[in-house]
C-alpha cells in the first residue's frame, strides 16, 4: 500500500518558520519521537553517522527498529524493519519550497500491507487517516517547539 500527503507549514495567518527551523524540528522528531508520539515508552539510539540514525522504540512490549537516512535540510528516509508485531515499510519525509518561504512537508508511505477490509474495517482507509492525523499533529507540535525557540540555537544545518 502506498499513500502520500502534504502538510502546509507556512500559511498567511501564522508566523512563518524558516527552513532551518523546520529541518531542526524534523530531526528532533527522529531523535526524540516520544515528544511527538506520547505513547512511545522508550527510545534508544543504536548507531549514528553523518547521514543516518538507527534506533529502537518501545510501545509497551512492542519493539520497532528503524534506520533513518537523511539528506541535510531536504529529506528523511525511514526504513522500518518488519517483525512479528510490525509489517515494516518505508516513509520519506521531504521539505518542499515552491516559492521562497513557502514551506510544505510531503509524507510518502510505502508498506507491504495490502488494501483490505477486515471485520468490517477498511484497513487502508484507517491507516491513511491515522497517518495524516499523526503527521498533521506532529507538524503542529513542531511549530509549537519552534515558536518557543527550541530550534533557534546552533549552526545552520539546513544545507541551504
Amino acid at each position: 500500500m502506498k499513500y502520500e500527503h502534504l502538510v502546509r507549514i507556512n500559511a498567511p495567518h501564522v508566523k512563518s518558520l524558516t527552513r532551518d527551523q523546520l529541518w531542526r524540528g524534523l530531526m528532533h522528531r527522529v531523535e526524540q519521537p516520544h515528544v511527538f508520539l506520547p505513547h512511545i515508552d522508550r527510545v534508544e539510539i543504536l548507531d549514528r553517522g553523518e547521514d543516518f540514525i538507527e534506533r529502537v522504540m518501545w510501545f509497551g512490549d512492542m519493539e520497532v527498529r528503524d534506520r533513518i537516512a537523511f539528506d541535510d535540510g531536504v529529506r528523511l528516509r525511514y526504513h522500518t524493519l518488519a517483525s512479528e508485531a510490525h509489517a515494516g515499510g518505508n516513509l520519506t519525509v521531504s521539505i518542499e519550497e515552491p516559492d521562497a518561504g513557502e514551506l510544505f512537508v510531503r509524507f510518502c508511505y510505502e508498506t507491504p500491507l495490502a488494501e483490505r477490509v477486515e471485520d468490517g474495517v477498511d484497513i487502508g482507509s484507517y491507516l491513511r487517516s491515522a497517518w495524516q492525523q499523526s503527521d498533521t499533529e506532529a507538524m503542529q507540535k513542531l511549530r509549537e517547539l519552534a515558536e518557543s525557540g527550541v530550534f533557534d540555537a546552533g549552526p545552520d544545518v539546513s544545507g541551504q
